[in-house]
């Protein structure tokens, strides 16, 4: 047995702490979390920036868009441009061995910034999928039943069964679901039943 835990930082999920960083504009994450006495494993933090721009809580900066770059690289508007300048623009930079001139040169993960959206989960003391369910259950009308699966969501699995009952509790389940795809839906059939 370990004489001292691990530090919480390398042990608990970053994507709490990354947004509250750009929230708080601390500067870029990487060095942030760099600076910590003991930071988690970089491969962590990339991860966890991945997993915020899949869900779409950051976005990338362009050097187009940042203020403080003063690179000369040119950026080039493809989106004005036709398909047929597009495909010799390729064309030609695949002859010359340049692989991104047909996009915006994108800086590093440590200048993404927050979405309105990722803005909103750094002020929810929710995991970002719980918040995201439930702004978005507000935005569709349909709140109720997505505050009874992000609850359940949020704790351990309610149906969990022993593995030698594991055909019976997922048949339950399939039967509370009904025609409903989602087998999240079960959250809300049971907590609407068993309030009613």
């Amino acid at each position: 047995m370990l004489e001292n835990l691990p530090p919480e930082i390398t042990r608990i999920r970053l994507d709490d702490v990354i947004l509250r960083i750009k929230a708080l504009d601390l500067g870029p994450v990487t060095q942030f979390l760099q600076s910590c006495l003991e930071p988690p494993a970089p491969d962590a933090i990339d991860r966890t920036l991945k997993f915020l721009r899949d869900i779409q809580a950051l976005e990338p900066v362009t050097r187009a868009e940042n203020d403080d770059s003063t690179s000369s690289v040119p950026v080039l508007q493809t989106s004005k441009m036709s398909k047929k300048q597009r495909q010799w623009l390729m064309n030609n930079a695949i002859q010359n061995g340049v692989s991104s001139a047909t996009s915006t040169p994108i800086l590093s993960a440590d200048n993404d910034r927050l979405t309105s959206l990722g803005y909103h989960l750094a002020n929810l003391p929710l995991e970002p999928q719980c918040a995201k369910l439930l702004i978005l259950g507000a935005l569709f009308c349909c709140l109720e039943p997505i505050l009874a699966v992000a609850a359940c969501l949020a704790f351990k699995d309610p149906f969990e069964v022993p593995l030698d009952k594991q055909a019976i509790g997922d048949r339950k389940r399939q039967e509370l679901a009904g025609d409903s795809l989602s087998d999240h839906w079960v959250y809300h059939v049971v907590l609407s039943v068993s309030f009613a």
